[in-house]
């Protein structure tokens, strides 16, 4: 496939500018979107897409990388059940390993550990290299430490795999499916590699995947399910409090490794919450570092379609207001959002990405804060994240944009995938 050409994309509707001292939450700059560009950006993914309905490939991936927005799974849970059912279900997908912080969350399975283990995080650990795309890493501290995951789904899952960091230390990892030993495998190796085992299981609708650590210092990147049965497979890692700069402290050798592996035919990168909070953003120095995260994912994985989901409407309650003790103090618009979508938009230009408003939904219902003061509430009290049902709604939104978008490539390339 080749390297998906240039689009910028979004919501028609240009709103008008909301002044940031306003209680109102940020509704201004948005580039219009050309028809043209946004056919040209998703082609490859479009593509396959269509290949995919033809019966002409039996699965085809999308990964999401992303801040809370994304570590929640409500969001990329709705998208991946709303375009499973369409296009076939290839299983969850991939998701970090364990539970790397208390409340995570993971639509369609429950997760469990035994033993002790260390969590690293790519957003404030620094000093550790060992990160690929999920942005943690669990490291067992002792013998017998396991995780395990259960599948929710009553069809199960017929094959998957785990990612780990090989070092000198070595050790020996089990991978168990319904209690059985598939497969025992050595993690000794080139320190800052990635290690990538695939798996069958014994019989199709499996529903347990264990990972039984049998020394300490093995180090677990990420674990996958997946369905014999054609369709879309969503991979999804979300680090709560993450900016794009985040995928600056991951491993390039690892984590272009893993896309090799996976080979997603849309990598999805949704942040800018939490670059819109900054009080002191520096445009120039995001564009740097937002630039090279386009770059690095062309590079890393040439022929993935990139969709960048522009950061929804969020709002703070006046600082000065709280400071003084008052009460019902104003709910104010992100200070930065302004920024970093202008910023989003023109790297996307520059770097061959499609753009989507996420807070093109919300502005007709008056932002976030009309999201949160509606009964029942949309958005939830932090005036930042969403409840369930504004998730979904978010998820439908993205999905009704990609589907027209979709349906007019069908309609102009239907001979390719008779």
């Amino acid at each position: 496939m080749s390297l998906a050409v240039l689009l910028l994309a979004g919501c028609a509707t240009v709103p008008p500018p909301v002044a940031s001292t306003t209680p109102a939450v940020q509704q201004a700059a948005w580039l219009p979107p050309t028809e043209a560009g946004n056919a040209r950006a998703l082609n490859t993914y479009f593509y396959d897409l269509a290949a995919l309905q033809a019966g002409q490939i039996t699965h085809l991936r999308v990964v999401q990388i992303g801040d809370s927005h994304t570590a929640g799974d409500f969001f990329s849970g709705d998208l991946r059940d709303a375009w499973q059912a369409r296009y076939g279900n290839g299983g969850i997908g991939t998701r970090v390993a364990g539970l790397p912080y208390i409340g995570v969350r993971q639509k369609d399975m429950s997760i469990t550990q035994t033993g002790l283990w260390h969590y690293h995080n790519s957003l404030t650990d620094h000093a550790f290299t060992d990160y690929g795309l999920s942005g943690f890493t669990a490291v067992s501290r002792a013998a017998g430490a396991s995780l395990s995951l259960a599948v929710t789904d009553p069809r199960g899952f017929d094959k998957g795999f785990v990612d780990f960091a090989p070092s000198h230390r070595g050790g020996y990892l089990q991978i168990l499916v319904d209690g059985i030993v598939i497969k025992t495998v050595s993690t000794y190796g080139a320190e800052g590699m990635l290690a990538h085992v695939t798996f069958q299981a014994p019989a199709r609708g499996a529903h347990r995947l264990t990972l039984v650590a049998e020394a300490a210092g093995i180090k677990i990147l990420d674990w996958n399910t997946e369905r014999d049965d054609p369709g879309i497979i969503f991979d999804s890692f979300g680090v709560v409090g993450a900016t794009a700069g985040i995928t600056q402290n991951w491993n390039p050798e690892i984590v272009s490794h893993q896309l090799a592996f996976l080979r997603p035919g849309l990598i999805i990168v949704a942040y800018g919450t939490n670059e819109g909070a900054e009080q002191n953003f520096d445009p120039q120095a995001y564009a740097a570092t937002y630039g090279k995260l386009l770059y690095d994912l062309h590079h890393w994985s040439p022929g993935s379609a990139v969709l960048i989901i522009s950061p929804t409407d969020g709002a703070h309650q006046d600082h000065a207001c709280v400071q003084a003790g008052g009460q019902n103090c104003p709910w104010l618009m992100l200070p930065a959002l302004a920024a970093v979508r202008q910023v989003q938009a023109l790297e996307s230009q520059l770097h061959y990405a499609a753009v989507w408003n996420a807070a093109g939904p919300m502005w007709a219902r008056g932002g976030m804060n009309g999201w949160a003061a509606v009964t029942p509430p949309l958005g939830r009290g932090d005036h930042l994240h969403f409840t369930a049902a504004g998730y979904a709604l978010l998820a439908d939104a993205l999905d009704d944009w990609l589907s027209a978008q979709f349906a007019a490539y069908t309609q102009a390339h239907a001979a390719g995938h008779s």
